[in-house]
């Protein structure tokens, strides 16, 4: 009886249960996130509202700052970023080119603007910010992301992988980065590069269920249907309300009629 509720789960949201090869995200960090500025609380307050996605409330903040000190790049950018999250591409775009009139060489600004080139499918011109982002700062680690992200949807993967090394150098156990490095490879057909890089990731960070998830889809893809299952059941077992792992398990277990694993069922 439970198998056949899976099978039947399985057949109505097929298409939500089959496990796929991950689609490329642009991401978006403007990198601002990971400013610290101990000694300002005003500034610090406004930051982790925003954060939380209080954004009324950040903004508010934000706004009080500058009229303290009008020509606070970083509460401007603050601004421009709450302007990026409201879908208001313009007044973000208004915000950061106040920001650069004040500091050219704010890298957070550059590549805030690449970030809304990006939006708006000006390619070129997101990479030459990210470019000028990571001149400014070569340790600055989010405008790598966002154009290793570029290079991996421009079929470009060799590129994706330099840059994806270049952060993992810095933040080891970042997420984003690891699995983008790990569908960069895939991109290029070195799965067991793939598998390295995830393994890597699973044992520096052992309470993410992403990499074990992950791992589940490339044995998913070579047919190695109990592998597969095993990797989905790790990553429950770290996390037993993790969806993915709920799905991609759900779907093998119901298509092919094998051991749901303790976690899934």
């Amino acid at each position: 009886m439970r198998a056949q509720i899976w099978r039947l789960i399985f057949f109505l949201f097929l298409p939500i249960l089959l496990p796929a090869s991950p689609a490329v995200a642009i991401p978006t960090d403007s990198g601002l996130s990971n400013l610290v500025r101990p000694q300002d609380q005003p500034f610090q307050d406004a930051l982790n509202s925003l954060i939380q996605g209080r954004l009324d409330e950040a903004d508010r903040k934000f706004e009080q700052i500058l009229k303290s000190n009008p020509r606070d790049v970083y509460a401007i950018l603050g601004r421009a970023q709450i302007a990026l999250e409201r879908q208001k591409t313009a007044e973000a775009e208004k915000n950061v080119r106040a920001a650069l009139a004040i500091d050219p060489n704010a890298p957070v600004a550059h590549n805030m603007l690449g970030i809304i080139r990006l939006s708006q499918k000006n390619n070129a011109q997101a990479k030459a910010q990210f470019q000028k982002a990571i001149q400014l700062n070569p340790k600055f680690w989010a405008p790598r992301m966002n154009l290793a992200a570029i290079y991996l949807a421009e079929k470009k993967p060799d590129l994706a992988i330099q840059e994806y090394r270049s952060v993992l150098k810095s933040v080891p156990g970042l997420s984003t980065a690891n699995s983008g490095l790990a569908d960069a490879y895939l991109a290029k057909g070195a799965r067991a590069e793939a598998i390295k890089v995830l393994q890597t990731w699973r044992g520096i960070d052992p309470k993410d269920p992403l990499a074990p998830d992950a791992l589940g889809l490339i044995y998913f893809s070579q047919k190695d249907y109990g592998m597969a299952l095993n990797e989905f059941d790790a990553a429950l077992r770290i996390n037993p309300k993790f969806f993915p792992a709920i799905k991609d398990g759900v779907a093998i277990a119901s298509q092919f009629d094998v051991r749901i694993p303790i976690s899934v069922q």
